[in-house]
């Protein structure tokens, strides 16, 4: 059923990402932190500006293109700490760790679904054979009842 389907694969996702790092807590710490760091490098540009804004200072003009640069040179060096083939690599592994983790469920549910199958089959042919015992004695309750009454009749 799709609605069991969803379930199972929300599940199991959800454990995947908790086990490579990747929970609801950890990725809104992840956000908050991104946040107060851009609004720190905001506070330090602002700051920086309002310092040296004297029009009439050519110096304080190339502090602030200065104060510029060095800021987007930061960021662009972290950028660049984050190797794109690593993290395509992590993907694909945390992909292919879920998948494997959503079959051996699929695979465990698959297994207790027959198990039930398999019970209630077992538990219709046991319950067949008491009807047909109870059906069998009442047959020969109506027969020895039928006997008497032949009996009764010949007396």
């Amino acid at each position: 059923p799709d609605n069991v389907l969803d379930i199972m694969m929300n599940k199991n996702i959800t454990r995947a990402l908790k086990a490579n790092g990747l929970s609801f807590p950890s990725i809104v710490l992840a956000s908050i932190f991104s946040g107060v760091l851009l609004s720190v490098v905001f506070l330090f540009l602002f700051i920086g500006f309002s310092a040296f804004s004297d029009p009439k200072n050519p110096v304080a003009g190339m502090l602030n293109t200065v104060l510029t640069l060095v800021v987007s040179l930061v960021a662009l060096q972290m950028g660049r700490a984050v190797d794109v083939e690593e993290m395509h690599e992590n993907v694909e592994r945390l992909e292919q760790d879920i998948m494997i983790d959503i079959q051996d469920t699929i695979h465990a549910v698959l297994h207790q679904v027959e198990q039930a199958s398999k019970l209630i089959s077992q538990m219709r042919l046991e319950g067949g054979e008491e009807r047909l015992g109870s059906d069998a004695g009442s047959s020969e309750v109506s027969s020895v009842s039928s006997s008497s009454a032949e009996e009764s009749d010949e007396q």
